[in-house]
């Protein structure tokens, strides 16, 4: 296929590190591993025609031998503004955000919804739909500009900044933003920068002075997490149940 929209992810961030994790790394000399989406060039499968748009996990390059399977699908380019568009919402970003919410923290109208990453792609689409089911939803993230566009441009709720707070001030301010509690959704920063997106069905509750889960503090949280990439969890967390949601699985299922 010859690629002509290639996506950038933090993801590719870590399948550089030689480390075990959901992918295996991506080996020395070989071209960058992305999403692309493009033209078949040339097919030995009845199923991918010559000229047809497709997309696919294949690598930052201009021409990708791509097998069917997995994420390797056809595209329909004319029912959307840009084929780019199936690099975003209607790719991994909008695989990870629908089917995590909706799946596995399973949000009820009235509901508050607390989203750390929230200005990040997932993390945006995550409080869009939230509030598409009726819950009023509660974004954290970086700086003045990234809290400004949660409210103004993706429709949430409220906003925190966490640059400049501490612990006990950022606890302070969940609790102010979502006084009632929350079901979280929870954006997991790792010790080296890196993120992945897991998902907890919670009951927290600001009455609480049991320790927390992930840095939260004095919030009780009780959780079923789903990591949709390593399937680990912080150090810190009690036990929970976890399983993996890998987004293959659910593209059949992506309308």
């Amino acid at each position: 296929m010859r690629n002509h929209y290639a996506s950038l992810d933090p993801a590719q961030r870590g399948w550089m590190d030689d480390a075990e994790s959901y992918m295996p790394p991506i080996p020395l000399g070989d071209p960058v591993r992305a999403t692309t989406v493009g033209v078949v060039h040339a097919s030995d499968n009845p199923d991918f025609a010559v000229g047809q748009w497709v997309m696919g996990l294949n690598a930052l390059e201009d021409y990708s031998v791509a097998m069917p399977g997995g994420f390797t699908m056809p595209i329909e380019v004319g029912a959307v503004p840009s084929p780019s568009n199936y690099l975003s919402a209607l790719g991994a970003v909008g695989l990870t955000a629908y089917f995590g919410l909706l799946e596995v923290a399973k949000p009820q109208p009235g509901e508050t919804l607390l989203v750390s990453g929230a200005a990040g792609a997932v993390g945006s689409a995550v409080g869009q739909i939230g509030k598409i089911k009726g819950c009023r939803v509660v974004g954290i993230a970086g700086g003045a500009e990234k809290c400004r566009r949660l409210i103004e441009d993706y429709g949430f709720d409220a906003a925190i900044d966490y640059k400049g707070k501490d612990h006990e001030a950022l606890v302070a301010a969940i609790a102010e933003a979502a006084p009632d509690g929350a079901t979280a959704s929870e954006h997991s920063p790792r010790s080296d920068g890196l993120c992945r997106w897991s998902w907890c069905r919670c009951e927290i509750s600001t009455a609480s002075s049991t320790p927390g889960w992930a840095g939260v503090g004095t919030w009780r949280l009780r959780c079923i997490t789903r990591s949709l990439s390593t399937g680990s969890v912080s150090r810190r967390a009690p036990p929970v149940s976890i399983s993996t949601v890998a987004c293959p699985s659910h593209v059949t299922r992506w309308a």
